[in-house]
């Protein structure tokens, strides 16, 4: 997820908490609770390493002559469990020490609210909005913190930063969001040549975050002559955040927005797609890539995808295709040597699968 910047700057007293909450999903006395919960409620810090316990919403003292305080709140169901959480950032300072902010989630457990491991969001921080972005297309849901970071008042030697960031659960950490790459779609289709049983096992470098038909990484159908899986489905579907952000190659295309349909007509037959295949991808992708004057398109190595997202296949196909491409948007037309195409020939059992993963906006590097 790629920072957005914000021109106008609008402070925050950080006297001043602010929470934001799903207001549909909770009841203001709820809230209430929930708020005095945060206000009155123990938190680890990271440096210095110690907890402290605030009580209307700050504490004071300790060894360190340590303060802190509640500087913003947010109310979520963070983790789809039915049970509303809670996000803070406390801010703290030691000394003459700068203040440091750091984000934390309060998590309704079975056996009470349990703090996530703390990220720290730096020091002199003005937050100017803490609040929930629903899962969208791309990634997971996140908590999302705008603040001003920076010496304060703003100065010329000293400028301050107006910042955002996002963060995904994953587990009981939060996680930024920018370092997550989100594979969209890998739709697999299975040929076996007579009525069979396949198993098939995902093994992503991350975690699976959707597949249809529902399945908790693996799935064991009949598959018809035709492809249909269990009658019913044209492919398998699932898509997976991956931990590391994927290697990608030099050589690519970059093509302009107006030109990707024809562009999809003529690579991905060329690539070892069929007719119906090469429709669903264009269904797809033409419909979810965002507005951009071009696309730079990169095929990521075979031996990249079965590294990042691992596929067993039971019985294992005689023919395999597996396709992730990486589309990176541009401002501008640049000039990529196109990768050398393997011709794909089907024998016997035939297994193809597509996906694609959406990048940031290219820079003048990225875009060589």
């Amino acid at each position: 997820m790629k920072p957005i910047t914000i021109l106008l700057y609008l402070f925050v007293s950080l006297a001043a908490r602010t929470g934001f909450a799903e207001e549909a999903a909770v009841s203001p006395a709820r809230k209430t609770a929930l708020e005095t919960l945060a206000e009155n409620h123990s938190y680890r810090l990271l440096s210095p390493e110690q907890t402290v316990v605030l009580k209307n919403g700050s504490f004071s003292g300790g060894a360190d002559g340590i303060s802190a305080k509640l500087a913003a709140f947010a109310i979520t169901d963070m983790n789809g469990d039915g049970r509303l959480d809670v996000a803070v950032i406390i801010e703290h300072h030691a000394g003459g020490n700068p203040s440091v902010s750091e984000l934390s989630l309060l998590l309704d457990t079975a056996e009470g609210f349990e703090q996530s491991f703390p990220v720290s969001l730096g020091e002199t921080v003005a937050v100017r909005r803490l609040y929930v972005e629903e899962a969208s297309l791309f990634v997971p849901k996140t908590i999302a913190v705008s603040f001003v970071s920076g010496s304060l008042p703003d100065t010329p030697a000293h400028p301050a930063r107006d910042v955002r960031k996002n963060f995904y659960l994953e587990g009981r950490e939060l996680k930024d969001a920018m370092s997550m790459e989100v594979v969209k779609k890998p739709a697999l289709y299975l040929y076996p040549e007579k009525v069979t049983k396949v198993e098939v096992r995902l093994a992503p470098k991350g975690r699976i975050t959707r597949t249809i038909p529902s399945c908790s990484g693996k799935w064991s159908v009949t598959v018809g002559s035709d492809g249909r899986i269990e009658r019913k489905y044209r492919y398998l579907f699932y898509e997976a955040a991956l931990t590391n952000p994927i290697a990608q190659p030099e050589e690519g295309w970059c093509v302009r927005r107006a030109d990707l349909r024809s562009w999809m007509d003529s690579r991905l037959p060329r690539l070892g797609l069929s007719r119906q295949e090469t429709r669903d991808f264009k269904v797809y992708w033409l419909k979810n890539l965002p507005k951009s004057e071009f696309w730079i398109v990169r095929l990521i190595r075979p031996e990249v995808v079965e590294d990042q997202l691992g596929l067993i296949i039971n019985p294992s196909p005689r023919s395999l295709l597996r396709l992730l491409f990486y589309f990176t948007p541009s401002e501008s037309q640049v000039r990529l040597r196109e990768p050398e195409i393997q011709r794909f020939e089907r024998k016997g059992f035939t297994a193809v699968e597509w996906g694609g993963i959406l990048g940031g906006r290219a820079t003048k590097d990225q875009a060589k």
